[in-house]
């Protein structure tokens, strides 16, 4: 697989390759206390709390499970879930982003 950014080689490889070098998925999650829910620490998750309200999430699938457990356990409500960048999305533009000198 080649990715071309502006007519220039920026990845050659394998998919497998890819997969493995590509970035964990982000998650956008609503929930009842976006603040209790950001404190909750987990080995391999990074969560933000963006402008617009909710949490942004950085984590594997098995990971994500085990943190909505836990913030069900802190009884913070999981009012919403969905995926915000795959994994190849998220390395496919940090390959085409658009680097300064």
């Amino acid at each position: 697989m080649t990715v071309l950014h502006h007519g220039k080689t920026v990845y050659a490889g394998s998919l497998e390759t890819m997969r493995a070098d590509a970035p964990e998925p982000v998650w956008r999650l609503r929930t009842s206390d976006d603040t209790a829910a950001a404190a909750v620490e987990i080995e391999g998750i990074k969560t933000s709390i963006p402008n617009e309200g909710g949490l942004i999430v950085h984590a594997p699938r098995e990971s994500l499970d085990a943190f909505v457990l836990r913030l069900v356990a802190d009884k913070v409500a999981v009012r919403g879930l969905t995926i915000d960048a795959t994994p190849l999305e998220s390395l496919f533009f940090a390959l085409t982003a658009e680097r300064t000198p």
